[in-house]
């Protein structure tokens, strides 16, 4: 297990996860909110993600399938990021009420294109559970795709109740609930330009 300067911790069992072992403190207004990982560590992340995902794409034009709406802004910075020619079309699943995952994942948004005979990379903000992305696996499977992985900024094993092992991770972090970079509470928070952690939060009476 090496120890970065950063503080992070990165399994030599898997180069693709980084271990979040401290926090700093930061803020929005009126509410403080401890930063799990900062703007600066994940922008070097998702450009790290980017290399790594150029070079298995070599040569070949993956269709992008961003997760809506919590993928949006990881999505966005891992585009730039690519070196390889790609498509981006975004696929809207449901499965939270609040902090609590419903146990359920509806369709809300398809996709606008025929990815039949196409390599797939599924973007997703987190995997915790795991209910969403295999949902997201199996529609896409159904629909013939030549090759399917997973992507995502978090990966929150420990919440796991669905054998899902994406490819490529960002970060794994513990059980905590995070919310910025995309990920939000309620439809709240998601401008935060680095990943707080939401459990810090008394909501009680606030509107």
């Amino acid at each position: 297990m090496a120890i970065e300067p950063n503080g992070l911790q990165i399994s030599e069992a898997s180069r693709n996860r980084v271990t979040v072992t401290e926090a700093s403190t930061g803020k929005v207004p009126g509410v403080p909110l401890p930063t799990v990982i900062s703007a600066e560590d994940i922008s070097q992340r998702v450009g790290e993600l980017g290399s790594e995902i150029s070079a298995v794409y070599a040569g070949r034009e993956p269709v992008l399938v961003l997760v809506l709406h919590g993928a949006f802004i990881f999505a966005a910075d891992l585009t730039r990021a690519l070196t390889t020619g790609h498509r981006v079309e975004s696929l809207a699943l449901a499965s939270y009420d609040g902090r609590e995952s419903s146990g359920e994942v509806q369709v809300v948004k398809d996709l606008g294109c025929d990815i039949a005979g196409r390599d797939v990379l599924i973007v997703e903000d987190i995997v915790d559970t795991g209910r969403t992305a295999a949902a997201a696996l199996e529609l896409l499977e159904s629909r013939g795709a030549r090759s399917i992985e997973v992507v995502t900024l978090l990966d929150k094993p420990s919440r796991r109740v669905i054998d899902v092992s994406p490819r490529w991770v960002g970060f794994e972090i513990e059980n905590i609930f995070v919310v910025g970079y995309g990920l939000d509470l309620d439809g709240r928070f998601r401008g935060l330009p680095y990943i707080a952690n939401a459990d810090a939060l008394d909501l009680k009476g606030d509107s």
